[in-house]
């Protein structure tokens, strides 16, 4: 009796004993499972011959009469075939043959193979084969194994004449190409062909886009890069192919999406015609970015219904993404630079998640707009550069995003504004625009971002008022009648003026009760909301580092919804509404909707933000107030990545966090009063306590610099909130008096055993000569803002100090250099705010990707910084800078540093 071997393993027939990645092998058994479900029990019929009708089940060729080869290894070109009764090791009764000489010494077939034209199977495994064998006197082959031989290439025709052939086998050779034609054209029985473990770097997939169900093309550990297509040749979406398993495990393939466009896949959607395929693209290092978003949106899909391991997928760049599952990578972040008429001076990089392009002009001082840019849907953030007119532009009707503030923008051209009819978001504030054409009302209103204060009432100006009436809440309560008739409108911004005043008496975001700081509401059904959430929404408030609350993923088992709701909200700064239709036909949305307006809105405790995550219709819409609120135009775009930075960024986010410490620096024997006279306000400040270099003449003003020195040293002592003696060092201009009161607060370290907080600017001579002599007083210390060389840089760290980094130490490329070669476990970084800011003209100003909203001095509006001052929450640009020029991740680098610094400054050990 004989039952067939069906290849449920990695291992080919005759190799069971090799080894096998589990997972793969896994990932193999479930998909053949399912190719053999329909004809496996065919095959348990007694047979006399090996026979196999299912897909995936090798021949056991062994069970064929053997031919024997008569082979002079010194001749190995003149074997011959030798028929051998005695060998057989089946009955007569099956009279088909094979052809088995492994671990032998042939270079070619035995010269008589032709004299056997029923041979079933050929096995020359490990022999000394370097060209691919012609076969085609053998019609009736079925097995063909030429494994661990020296073939080179797989050439044209080498398979015709072979219409039976259904198994191939040539793993473990030095195979470097196959002939795109190796294969009859109408092949129909090929079921199995392996060729892994060779130096392939491309491969026709014609070879397997086969017109019928197949197992396995096991094309792994190869050094494949791309896919060709010789002829030409595209997909035909009525035809059908496959499926079966493709393997391209471990090869150098960076773009598959890119490489299937070459067959005239030219979408996502046409993909799914091979959703039934296996392909294993595992331990590939793809690039994941803008051309690979597609691909990382079909694995949100397939993960629904295909075992996830079978999917484990991972980035192998850019450095942010390497090891990263497909599934993790944050669809918003997929994007590509884009050089091809990219303005000089800017940088464009294509964003598929938004659908657009932004050119990002930031900081660059342009007096006009850019001449050109790439093509596509634009973003164009324009912001603190020197336009004075906004003049026509071939591009501006590409334009779905401009953001022109804080330039000295004083005139618009009409064809500009008229050119501007497709712009979703246009803002004008911060400039100084007396007039705007009446070619500008072809924008919506609910767009247009403008300082009116600024314009000039002229006769020019009549249409504004008409055309803005519905936009100018003034409107709404300017009579009872429309006081009536919005009612809902009018309690929400009087709610929303409320919660204004409420906050700033009492800022929800330093209540110690409060659990988290967003509440997520979402429909539980909408795969799409689901993928926004996971993919967008949650990794952009990990990266802010806020505290939050998904009922979908965090309601504890058994717990009644509706109480679990209430429970939460209460212990919720702010709650997230993501609208859709979905989530309005869901009554938990709609409650979890109501409580939070009611809970946080009119208690003034909170803020609802809505995000409208699809276009939905106001009359569907029956919660009066969520209604009033997209009236008055106060829902945010889940597809605008300024709207989502303009909620995670708000004041309502502001975190004060129990482990967050700052340290205000004291200048002086009067500032390091004030500086802890501040820090005594709030648990997270500290101060530092010394004379700066630069004030250091202070000691002989005061009259009496042993009093001045035993002033700064009671006021250290005085206070556990006092975290280190400084700033004090050496500046750029040495005196006489600079080094003696430097080395006069060296007594000071040694009697309060503080740590130092250091000041070195162009003074390393003398700083190091001081340093070294007092350094049996000194505990440890920073040396901060460093901006020296390398040679002064080991010193530092030869003296156990660390090393503070700011703005003004990435200004060059060589501080850069620097930056790098200081061993992160030695890194703090700081601002020094007010000063030291990271300049456009600085060398790592490129790699900042956090920007902050900024107004001059006399234009300030809360929720913005003032233009030109450094400010604490700019540490994350620092960090960004750092991490980019030392290729670390970010959040790794800042947890080491934050590290360093506890262990300085807070360690009470």
């Amino acid at each position: 009796m004989f039952i067939p071997v069906c290849r449920l393993s990695c291992a080919h027939p005759g190799e069971e004993g090799k080894g096998t990645n589990g997972a793969t092998s896994l990932f193999r058994v479930l998909f053949l499972l399912l190719l053999e479900t329909n004809s496996f029990g065919a095959n348990a019929a007694v047979t006399s011959c090996p026979h196999c009708e299912a897909r995936c089940c090798s021949l056991h060729i062994q069970l064929y009469k053997q031919l024997r080869v008569d082979v002079n290894c010194t001749q190995p070109h003149h074997a011959v075939i030798v028929v051998d009764k005695e060998t057989t090791t089946v009955t007569a009764a099956c009279n088909e043959t094979s052809l088995i000489h492994d671990n032998g010494c042939l270079t070619d077939l035995p010269v008589n193979i032709c004299d056997f034209p029923s041979i079933r199977a050929v096995s020359l495994r490990y022999n000394n084969l370097t060209t691919f064998p012609r076969l085609t006197c053998l019609h009736r082959l079925l097995v063909l194994n030429l494994t661990g031989n020296a073939i080179t290439q797989v050439p044209e025709g080498a398979f015709h004449g072979l219409p039976e052939l259904r198994e191939v086998y040539l793993d473990g050779n030095v195979i470097t190409s196959i002939h795109p034609d190796a294969f009859d054209p109408h092949v129909t029985a090929l079921q199995i062909f392996t060729i892994a473990n060779n130096l392939l770097t491309v491969v026709n997939p014609w070879l397997f886009f086969l017109p019928y169900e197949f197992c396995e093309f096991d094309f792994s550990n190869n050094h494949i890069k791309d896919l060709s297509n010789e002829h030409h040749r595209n997909i035909n979406m009525s035809e059908n192919y496959g499926p079966g398993l493709v393997n391209f495990s471990y090869n150098n393939i960076v773009s598959p999406g890119k490489e299937f466009m070459k067959f005239g896949i030219k979408n996502i959607d046409q993909t799914m015609k091979f959703v039934m395929w296996g392909f294993d693209f595992r331990h590939n290092p793809f690039h994941c970015d803008c051309q690979m978003y597609e691909l990382i949106g079909l694995f949100d899909n397939l993960t629904l219904f295909v075992w996830a391991d079978a999917l484990n997928v991972t980035c192998g760049s850019p450095p942010k993404f390497k090891d990263v599952p497909l599934n993790k990578v944050p669809l918003d972040e997929l994007v590509c630079n884009v050089t091809e008429n990219c303005p000089s001076s800017c940088t464009c990089t294509k964003r598929p998640y938004y659908q657009d392009l932004l050119v990002n002009c930031t900081y660059k001082r342009l007096p006009t707009l850019p001449d050109d840019t790439p093509e596509g849907s634009l973003t164009m953030n324009m912001i603190q550069n020197a336009i004075t007119r906004l003049d026509w532009q071939h591009y501006l009707k590409r334009v779905i995003h401009l953001n022109l503030t804080d330039n000295h923008l004083r005139d618009i051209d009409w064809q500009a504004a008229l050119a501007l009819r497709n712009v979703k978001t246009l803002d004008l504030r911060g400039n100084d625009l007396h007039h705007v054409p009446s070619t500008l009302q072809v924008v919506s209103p609910n767009a247009l971002y403008l300082d009116t204060h600024t314009l000039r009432c002229t006769c020019d100006l009549e249409w504004f008022a008409a055309w803005a009436r519905y936009y100018v809440v003034a409107v709404v309560v300017a009579t009872p009648i429309l006081a009536v008739v919005f009612r809902h409108e009018v309690l929400v911004l009087k709610h929303r003026l409320f919660y204004r005043h409420h906050t700033e008496k009492h800022f929800p975001a330093l209540l110690d009760d409060l659990r988290y700081d967003v509440f997520v509401s979402t429909a539980s059904d909408s795969d799409n909301d689901a993928t926004w959430v996971s993919r967008i929404l949650l990794p952009a408030m990990d990266r802010r580092r806020l505290t939050y609350f998904v009922p979908q993923r965090d309601y504890l088992p058994g717990a009644i919804p509706m109480d679990e709701v209430v429970q939460t909200l209460r212990q919720s700064k702010c709650a997230l509404i993501l609208l859709s239709p979905d989530y309005l036909a869901q009554p938990i949305c709609c409650f979890q909707f109501r409580q939070a307006y009611d809970m946080m809105v009119k208690e003034g405790r909170g803020r609802v933000f809505v995000v409208c995550l699809q276009k939905v219709k106001r009359g569907q819409v029956q919660d009066r107030f969520l209604r009033a609120m997209l009236n008055l135009n106060m829902a945010y775009s889940g597809h605008c990545p300024e709207h989502l930075d303009a909620i995670l960024y708000s004041e309502d986010f502001i975190i004060v966090q129990k482990n967050m410490k700052i340290i205000i620096t004291g200048g002086n024997l009067e500032d390091s009063k004030d500086a802890l006279k501040l820090a005594e306000t709030e648990e997270c400040l500290f101060s530092t306590v010394g004379c700066h270099p630069t004030r250091s003449n202070e000691f002989d003003k005061h009259g009496d610099p042993d009093k001045y020195l035993s002033d700064l040293i009671e006021l250290a002592k005085s206070s556990e909130k006092v975290a280190a003696l400084g700033e004090c060092g050496l500046g750029k201009v040495r005196m006489y008096h600079l080094c003696r009161y430097f080395e006069r607060q060296m007594e000071a370290a040694e009697s309060t055993k503080l740590p130092l907080f250091l000041h070195m600017r162009s003074a390393a001579s003398d700083f190091c000569e001081i340093v070294a002599r007092n350094r049996d007083k000194i505990s440890g210390g920073v040396v901060h803002s460093f901006t020296g060389t390398k040679q002064e840089a080991a010193w530092i760290l030869d003296q156990g100090f660390y090393i503070g980094i700011n703005g003004c130490s990435l200004k060059t490329q060589d501080n850069l250099d620097v930056m790098c070669s200081i061993p992160c476990d030695r890194l703090m970084i700081e601002t020094d705010a007010p000063w030291c800011e990271i300049k456009p003209t600085h060398a790592g100003f490129r790699s900042i990707k956090t920007t902050f909203p900024s107004k001059k001095k006399e234009r300030w509006e809360k929720g913005s910084c003032i233009k030109g001052r450094n400010e604490p929450a700019h540490i994350i640009q620092v960090l960004e800078v750092m991490a980019a020029a030392r290729q670390e991740d970010e959040e790794e680098l800042a947890q080491i540093m934050y590290e360093n610094t506890l262990r300085l400054f807070f360690n009470k050990s």
